[in-house]
């Protein structure tokens, strides 16, 4: 649940071929330099595609304290790799008992940032009405095409660093309070926390007063906390 709403031999192609080589095992196999920096960055990229790529549900938090908690499914659906000429996903968020209904939809691209993070830019669908569930009915998705989304402003982007002691990807919204989200006549910004590990996603979306950081609008109680109930990982 990201804010506004959150193939590796594919990218073996786009390497250059003016550098120095190096040598590579004993079948003499020889690697460009800049090979071996697209495949390492699209490594990252995709482990979050595959931790991401699960139908997520806080049953638990929701039985443990319903007063605090509803009971959300989230979900992430691997997308084709030539959409949108990397990682994406399809995302829906609803509540268990609306699972035909989503309250939020959108499709998320992975890009590394020049500072080695990792950005999840977000995409609006135009007509999300006609995919209704296609995280759950990959047929769903099989019209969507890249005419069809529109890149929302890169302020509301999300920025995830990989934590390899903790084996999970952590990061928030985009610095600088400029993801406005208006709310029952106040301006707020938007700010979302977000850790992402192979059996555990957290989210944590709140609105907050520009001027004194006040909370003005999400959970009070502190993150979501989802786990799998599918998987779609192997489509990465």
């Amino acid at each position: 649940m990201f804010p506004c709403f959150s193939v590796i031999p594919l990218y073996k192609h786009r390497y250059h071929k003016t550098c120095s080589h190096h040598w590579k095992g004993k079948k003499n196999r020889w690697l460009c330099c800049s090979q071996v920096a697209v495949v390492n960055k699209s490594t990252e990229e995709a482990r979050l595609a595959r931790f991401l790529a699960a139908d997520w549900s806080n049953e638990s938090q929701a039985i443990e304290n319903p007063p605090f908690w509803s009971h959300m499914r989230v979900s992430y659906r691997p997308l084709p790799f030539e959409l949108l000429e990397g990682f994406s996903l399809y995302s829906e968020s609803c509540y268990q008992a609306f699972m035909k209904q989503p309250y939020r939809t959108g499709v998320y691209r992975i890009v590394t940032r020049s500072d080695g993070k990792l950005e999840l830019e977000l995409y609006k669908i135009e007509g999300e009405e006609e995919f209704y569930q296609g995280s759950r009915n990959v047929e769903k998705l099989r019209s969507l095409t890249r005419d069809r989304l529109i890149k929302l402003p890169n302020c509301c982007n999300t920025i995830l660093s990989w934590d390899e002691s903790k084996q999970m990807f952590s990061g928030e919204t985009v610095p600088g309070k400029q993801c406005i989200v208006h709310r029952k006549g106040q301006e707020t910004y938007l700010h979302n926390t977000v850790t992402v590990s192979k059996d555990k996603l957290t989210s944590w979306d709140t609105g907050r007063c520009p001027k004194t950081d006040q909370l003005l609008w999400g959970a009070i109680a502190g993150p979501f906390e989802f786990y799998p109930v599918a998987r779609f990982s192997h489509e990465v």
